[in-house]
C-alpha cells in the first residue's frame, strides 16, 4: 500500500495514475487545462464508458451541464449522456456530502428502491452501473461528478475512485472563481430569438455563430464532406478517440443530439433574408463584379474566439 498527500493506492503504479489524474484535474479547475480533457483522463482511466459534469439547482429541480464525454461520441446515432444524479442520491440532492461516493447498484439494492418513481425509472437498462459524487452543496445548487458503466466496473477501479473524489472534491472548492458559471452559461441551448438568428447563418461560414474552435471547425468542416471519424482522424493526424471529443463539444454548442442531425446542419442553406435576395440577383447578373453573399472568399477570416 503506498500512502501520499492523504491517498492510499494498492502499489506505485496506480498512485502515480491517481497523482496525474489530480494534478489535470487540479490545473483544469485554475483554467491552465480543459475540464473535458480532465474528465476523459478520469474515465479512461476507470474505464467508464461516459461521465458528466453537471450542476442542479433546487430551484425547479433543473440539470444544467459544465461538461460532458462519451466514448460513443462521435458515432453514428450517439448522443451526449445526461445526469442521473437525482436517481442515484434519491432524495439527498442537497444533503448529500461533498466527496462522498453514491452508486446506482446501492439504490436498486436498498430495500427503500421505488422503481415506480420518475427520476428512477429514467435510469436506462444498458447502464449497469452509474457513480456519483456530490463536489460541492450551497444553499441554491449542487455541482457533481458522475460515471457511468456500460458494464460492471473492476473493483480496482471503483476502489481508486473512492480514493481520488475526495481529492477531486477539495480541488473543486479552491477553483477559479466564476470558471464554472462561465461554462454553465457557454453550454445553455440557444434562446429562441437567438436561435433563429443563428439558424439564418451557416454553421461554417466566417460569422461562425456556433463558436467553434478551430479543430471543431475543421473537423466539422470534413464531416460534411462525408468523411467518418476515423478518416477525419488520419487527415487532421489526430486520434479517433480526438475526433469524437470535437464533435462531443460542437453538439454542446450546436444544440445538435447526434452525428445525423449535425451533418444536416452543417449541409442546410438558410433561406437568405429579404434585404440579401436583391443583392444575390445582382451577384448572379454579374458574377464577376460582386461575390455570392454565401460564398465565402478563398482568403477569409473566420470568427474564432
Amino acid at each position: 500500500m503506498v500512502s501520499f498527500l492523504g491517498l492510499s493506492f494498492p502499489n506505485n503504479q496506480k498512485a502515480g495514475d491517481g497523482l496525474d489524474l489530480v494534478m489535470h484535474w487540479t490545473c483544469a479547475l485554475n483554467d491552465n487545462g480543459g475540464l473535458r480533457d480532465a474528465l476523459e483522463a478520469l474515465m479512461q482511466s476507470v474505464r467508464a464508458d461516459a461521465a458528466v459534469l453537471s450542476r442542479w439547482l433546487q430551484k425547479g429541480s433543473q440539470t444544467r451541464y459544465i461538461t460532458r464525454c462519451d466514448a460513443q461520441s462521435g458515432k453514428l446515432g450517439s448522443t451526449p449522456p445526461v445526469s442521473y444524479a437525482e436517481a442515484v442520491l434519491h432524495g439527498c440532492m442537497m444533503s448529500a456530502k461533498p466527496g462522498s461516493v453514491w452508486t446506482w447498484s446501492d439504490v436498486t439494492d436498498c430495500n427503500a428502491f421505488e422503481p415506480h418513481q420518475p427520476a428512477l425509472r429514467n435510469v436506462p437498462n444498458d447502464l449497469i452501473e452509474v457513480v456519483v459524487c456530490p463536489l460541492e452543496l450551497t444553499s441554491g445548487y449542487m455541482d457533481c461528478l458522475e460515471l457511468h458503466f456500460r458494464h460492471k466496473p473492476a473493483q480496482h477501479n471503483l476502489d481508486l475512485l473512492v480514493n481520488l473524489l475526495g481529492a477531486f472534491a477539495n480541488c473543486w472548492k479552491r477553483r477559479k472563481p466564476g470558471l464554472i458559471t462561465k461554462k454553465v452559461a457557454q453550454n445553455q441551448r440557444p434562446t429562441r430569438a437567438r436561435s433563429r438568428q443563428e439558424h439564418q447563418m451557416p454553421l461554417l461560414g466566417i460569422e461562425n455563430p456556433a463558436k467553434l474552435s478551430r479543430s471543431e471547425f475543421r473537423v466539422c468542416t470534413l464531416l460534411r464532406e462525408g468523411m467518418t471519424v476515423n478518416v477525419i482522424a488520419e487527415n487532421l493526424s489526430i486520434g479517433p478517440a480526438t475526433v469524437r471529443s470535437h464533435l462531443s463539444s460542437v453538439f454542446s454548442k450546436t444544440g445538435a443530439s447526434n452525428q445525423v442531425e449535425l451533418i444536416h446542419r452543417l449541409n442546410h442553406r438558410p433561406e437568405p433574408a429579404d434585404h440579401l435576395a436583391k443583392e444575390i440577383s445582382a451577384a448572379d447578373a454579374q458574377p464577376w463584379e460582386r461575390p455570392h453573399p454565401f460564398r465565402t472568399p478563398h482568403k477569409s477570416t473566420v470568427n474564432f474566439d
